[in-house]
């Protein structure tokens, strides 16, 4: 093998990890948009909730302002009360699970492209040795 051919092969290793490296970029990207997505989507359903919670907040200073000038109306307040706490739980939970799967789904994909960054170092690594190989071959024909 003569030092043209020797270069060529080197080239040509050198463009597969420019390639590879290329692609781990935009893989690394797209997760990037994903989370970005997911982020925006998140902060969009917090802010509702945060306006849902002072809403409730406000109707339970009404109430409380109720309680105090008028005890006759106890149980419908600890009625109103209940349905406050129904649609906590009917707002948040939901919220906190679309969120929880959000998170899974996310973990996964980190696993797939931390396997994939993984496949990709050894592949550097392997053509790294390679290269090394063919530089000492190139420099006992110089």
């Amino acid at each position: 093998m003569d030092n043209e051919q020797l270069l060529q092969q080197i080239g040509g290793m050198f463009g597969q990890v420019n390639q590879q490296m290329g692609e781990l970029a935009g893989q690394m990207g797209q997760l990037s948009r994903r989370m970005d997505a997911m982020e925006t989507q998140l902060n969009k359903r917090l802010d509702g909730i945060d306006e849902r919670l002072d809403g409730i907040d406000e109707r339970l200073d009404r109430v409380e302002i109720r309680l105090d000038s008028v005890e006759g109306r106890l149980d419908q307040v600890e009625e109103t009360l209940t349905r406050v706490a129904v649609t906590q739980e009917n707002v948040v939970l939901p919220a906190l699970k679309q969120l929880a799967e959000g998170h899974e789904e996310l973990t996964r994909q980190i696993g797939v492209v931390s396997t994939q960054v993984e496949r990709n170092t050894e592949t550097i690594e392997l053509h790294t040795v390679q290269i090394a190989g063919l530089q000492e071959k190139v420099k006992a024909l110089a």
